[in-house]
């Protein structure tokens, strides 16, 4: 028997050479076609804002806060809508600083385009994939097509919002929740805190679910890396939580739910928006009473529900945090094609192609119109109210889950 012919060095170098090659290649192609896209989309406040006071910090010794001031202000005077957000220090290190390393604002763009789209796709596969979702091949395509060109996702991409990260952070806890991984799910929910008119109720509801069943390992987890976070932001930057009041306290909100029905309806909008505010509020709290020490389905469920309701009450929501609505809808669509034999699959079929059209239809031609915040009352809070009924519509299955969902129910 003749063997084979021994492997050499040199070639075991060129095999190398080949793939790191090609990986260049590729890294070059992504690369050139984010920045395509970004040239014919220009835009990127919501990135520009941090990325700009995170390097004056890094590289200038500025207070990022002061810097934050100084745009915002000036955005003020030019007329330009954009919404002021004083971000934390301590996850803002994290999440802003690798990209804020790039000199060039158009390259940190390109790069936080194409790690939002990730974030996307890691986010909605990780919730899949926990739920054992075996939705069929058109069904999954359909869903990956709508986590990545619906209307609030591409709009979230483009601008390059930090939301999408909190979408895949979000995601990443509850997996690890359902999971039983409970210090990656503490871990994960400080980083989300990064956008906390938008995390921090989660992030609540999660740690009292957690004290009711008696799973420290979340607060160590969430405890621990907050600890060495503040530690860190305390040492770099001691007064960083008295400028970040600062900011919050100079600039006020330019869009959220009750601010567009006040300007909607002058008349009785104010009213309306306050009572908006305390139907969710109230819905929500019996919600996180009622899966007080209840299982792990139903504490993601009422997670969902939250991620709902802080998109209707938070006070500094624009139209690209609605892309965190992929979570609860995709509670939604599980829940429909396991238990809902017979419909549930065409309906969620139905819902998505009614998400991802009528939001186009009605607001596609001014994708960057107003910087990002509320071109319509509609805009602002329809589809999360949308989003909040379907939700409801599967809670009776996830309160008496008390394991996960059967994998023999969601196979084909």
């Amino acid at each position: 028997m003749i063997g084979k012919a021994p492997r050499t060095v040199g070639g075991g170098l060129f095999r190398i050479a080949i793939v790191a090659a090609a990986v260049v290649v590729g890294l070059a192609g992504l690369y050139a076609l984010g920045a395509a896209v970004v040239r014919a989309w220009p835009g990127g406040e919501a990135l520009r804002y941090p990325w700009e006071a995170m390097r004056a910090f890094l590289f200038r010794g500025e207070s990022p806060y002061h810097r934050l001031a100084l745009l915002y202000g000036r955005s003020q005077q030019d007329g330009v809508a954009v919404m002021p957000r004083p971000y934390p220090f301590p996850p803002a290190l994290v999440l802003f600083s690798p990209l804020a390393l790039l000199k060039d604002f158009a390259a940190a763009r390109v790069w936080a385009v194409w790690g939002a789209l990730l974030a996307l796709a890691g986010g909605v596969v990780l919730l899949a994939r926990t739920l054992r979702w075996r939705p069929g091949a058109g069904m999954a395509a359909a869903a990956g097509l709508f986590a990545w060109t619906g209307y609030f996702s591409a709009l979230a991409v483009l601008r390059a919002d930090v939301v999408v990260v909190v979408l895949f952070l979000l995601s990443l806890a509850l997996a690890a929740v359902l999971g039983g991984r409970d210090d990656l799910a503490g871990a994960a929910l400080v980083l989300t805190l990064v956008r906390p008119d938008v995390a921090l109720y989660p992030a609540v509801f999660l740690l009292l679910w957690a004290a009711s069943r008696r799973r420290w390992r979340l607060w160590r987890g969430f405890w621990g890396l907050a600890a060495a976070l503040l530690a860190l932001a305390f040492w770099l930057l001691p007064s960083w939580a008295l400028q970040m009041a600062f900011v919050l306290l100079r600039f006020k909100p330019a869009a959220s739910p009750r601010l567009a029905l006040a300007h909607a309806v002058p008349g009785v909008g104010r009213q309306a928006g306050w009572l908006l505010v305390g139907v969710v509020a109230v819905a929500v709290l019996a919600e996180w009473v009622a899966a007080w020490g209840r299982s792990a389905y139903q504490a993601a469920w009422t997670t969902a529900l939250t991620v709902v309701g802080a998109l209707l009450v938070g006070g500094r929501v624009v139209p690209a945090d609605q892309v965190l609505l992929l979570i609860p809808l995709l509670w939604v669509w599980v829940y429909w094609g396991s238990r809902w034999k017979t419909y549930g699959r065409p309906a969620a079929a139905l819902t998505l192609a009614l998400f991802w059209v009528l939001p186009w239809l009605f607001w596609g031609t001014g994708l960057f119109s107003g910087g990002g915040v509320c071109a319509s009352v509609g805009m602002c809070f329809l589809e999360p109210l949308a989003v909040g009924v379907l939700l409801y519509t599967v809670r009776w299955w996830a309160a008496r889950a008390p394991v996960a969902l059967s994998p023999e129910a969601l196979l084909e």
